[in-house]
């Protein structure tokens, strides 16, 4: 009979912090998590899915964190003790992710009506049936093989980024069962707060949990026991919508009923049966989320909706920041940057990161997937006017974006027409994306903005410091114009009227808005 203990046998990929990259068991990870850097996964969704499954472990196993003075008396042990690995072991029969009776985070003998799915539908990265493929041409009828410590990692970051649409199987266990809906990271782009190693960055997201609290961190049913997958019984639960009972039952929400099916060999995987889960309550019209995830920001639309923040496909996740990083303001920041506030106290002269990860996509397809890792200091946990300061610098940087996106408008309007008759919107409009002259602007604003935020907090003449950033921008914009015209154009005598004459518009109006806005 094949088996593969989670608990026992490598699979979870890390950085050591002495270098080079390793594959841990659980028990392994936890016992060696202040000797390891981070997790290390080629897709940062898996990254995600795994920080957010390690954390229910952490939580299921300690009871908690409850309160600041118990998460602070984990923090100061350095590394995990033995609680942990005591907990695995006692729950390792329900990490096999081939048993017979109650495979890991799948139902047991769990079929669908017809053929078994490729095993590359729970790989976004892969093609399998219609669905769209980002990097991949694999074929249904030559599924790729998959060992089990890779289904492993698909297995749980499907189940956490599985996209809705379309009619899902019927099986022999449940009959019917409703369309396919979208696992619960797909509602925002996630915030996760990193330390120096592994054990840090566990604690730094692990926000207080208190099973026998009505909101500590998400609503809790106290009409069922809050358990994490591996415990509960929901993978015998007939598909529909359910309320959590609590925070590890979000964490290890069961969002497709799946079987892992071993190839002959034992050593592979190719085939699944998969079909629609467990849904949380759908939102009524008009509303956020039902379930407030601890790791998403927030941000009030023009009709006063508050809603998780995503990540687009034209707009970098840094260029959020003020929101994201707004700890004072309960119903935008994410529970984890709060969090970290709260325990800031306890943190000495540490390199903080904060890591934004988030999925992208159309009607059930990926579009693109995205992390972005930005400094994050002591002084910007511990201070809130620092904030401001960064909501200002990206104020002005958008202002500048919007004028820049509308002078190129501009430029391609005098191009098409010669500067006569009124130009054709979408054809100005057209021209103008393809010059790439946006794209180019917000790429070379990056690295100055990371830079921007590490310096802020330590700055001793911050107003200084922002008028310089203002400066610094404006530099950029008028440099994107200026390079972006002389690439992209020739040399025409109608594109070198519009590049002179648009250009120095251009200069003239970003100038004067400096000046005016600087004392």
């Amino acid at each position: 009979m094949t088996t593969f203990n989670l608990v026992s046998q490598p699979w979870l990929p890390a950085l050591p912090v002495t270098g080079g990259k390793a594959e841990y068991s659980l028990r392994e990870l936890f016992e060696q998590a202040h000797t390891l850097r981070d997790l290390s996964a080629a897709n940062p969704l898996t990254e995600a899915a795994l920080c957010r499954l390690l954390l229910a472990v952490l939580h299921r196993a300690y009871r908690g964190p409850t309160t600041g003075k118990a998460w602070q008396a984990l923090w100061q042990m350095g590394q995990f003790d033995a609680t942990i690995p005591a907990y695995l072991a006692a729950q390792a029969e329900h990490f096999d992710l081939f048993s017979v009776t109650r495979p890991f985070y799948q139902t047991a003998g769990f079929t669908t009506d017809g053929e078994p799915t490729p095993v590359s539908k729970l790989l976004h990265e892969l093609a399998c049936a219609t669905n769209k493929t980002l990097f991949d041409h694999t074929l249904d009828d030559q599924p790729p093989r998959l060992s089990p410590a890779e289904a492993a990692r698909a297995l749980i970051t499907f189940q956490g980024y599985a996209l809705g649409g379309g009619k899902s199987a019927a099986s022999q266990t449940f009959g019917a069962h409703p369309y396919f809906g979208n696992a619960p990271l797909n509602q925002g782009a996630l915030v996760f707060i990193k330390g120096e190693n592994l054990f840090q960055t566990l604690l730094l997201n692990a926000v207080y949990y208190d099973p026998t609290q009505p909101n500590r961190p998400i609503p809790r049913d106290f009409d069922r026991e809050d358990l994490p997958v591996w415990e509960r019984d929901a993978t015998r639960r007939k598909p529909g919508d359910y309320p959590q009972a609590g925070y590890l039952d979000y964490l290890t929400w069961m969002s497709r009923h799946v079987r892992l099916l071993p190839d002959p060999d034992g050593e592979t995987v190719s085939w699944c049966y998969l079909a629609q889960g467990e849904k949380l309550p759908a939102a009524k019209e008009g509303q956020g989320p039902t379930v407030r995830d601890p790791f998403c920001a927030f941000r009030t639309n023009k009709d006063g909706l508050t809603f998780p923040i995503k990540l687009q496909e034209d707009k970098a996740l840094w260029r959020d920041s003020g929101s994201l990083f707004a700890w004072k303001e309960e119903t935008h920041a994410s529970g984890t940057l709060r969090h970290a506030h709260e325990v800031a106290e306890y943190l000495d002269d540490l390199e903080l990161r904060c890591a934004v990860i988030g999925l992208a996509n159309d009607q059930a397809n990926p579009l693109l997937w995205r992390q972005e890792v930005l400094p994050l200091s002591l002084a910007l946990l511990r201070e809130g006017q620092v904030v401001a300061y960064i909501e200002r610098a990206l104020e002005w940087c958008e202002e500048l974006g919007f004028l820049l996106r509308e002078q190129v408008k501009a430029l391609a309007g005098e191009i098409l027409t010669n500067g006569g008759r009124t130009p054709d919107a979408g054809q100005a409009s057209k021209f103008a994306k393809n010059l790439g002259a946006e794209a180019r602007y917000w790429a070379e604003l990056e690295p100055l903005f990371h830079r921007y935020l590490d310096e802020m907090p330590k700055a001793t003449d911050r107003d200084q410091r922002v008028r310089q950033w203002e400066k610094d921008t404006a530099d950029i914009a008028i440099n994107t114009f200026n390079k972006t015209t002389e690439n992209a154009l020739g040399y025409r005598a109608r594109e070198l009227r519009a590049r002179v004459v648009v250009g120095d518009r251009f200069k003239a109006i970003v100038t004067n808005k400096l000046n005016k806005h600087q004392p």
